[in-house]
């Protein structure tokens, strides 16, 4: 009967310490979610910063483009100006 007793309390004992393992397993669980769950927050921002930092760039670089390309149109007239006024000029002398 003692025998008997005494698988009861180490059986005891041992769900004791198996209930006591599985809150601390369901706690460190609870807390890699809520890690998970932060981790993925500071992702999905990331993502957006970035993808407006990208539309700001792109926005610089078209603006930047026009710029340079109007600057060349100028640049191109200017340069066909002064050569019909050296053609001219040659011309005259």
């Amino acid at each position: 009967m003692e025998t008997l007793n005494d698988e009861i309390s180490d059986l005891r004992l041992k769900l004791s310490d198996a209930k006591e393992a599985a809150d601390k397993h369901r706690v460190e669980r609870d807390s890699a979610r809520l890690e998970v769950d932060k981790i993925q927050d500071q992702l999905r921002s990331l993502k957006e910063e970035a993808g407006q930092r990208y539309e700001q760039y792109s926005r610089k670089i078209g603006q930047s483009e026009s710029v340079m390309e109007e600057k060349l149109r100028s640049v191109n007239h200017d340069n066909e100006r002064l050569a019909e006024e050296n053609e001219t000029l040659r011309k005259q002398n």
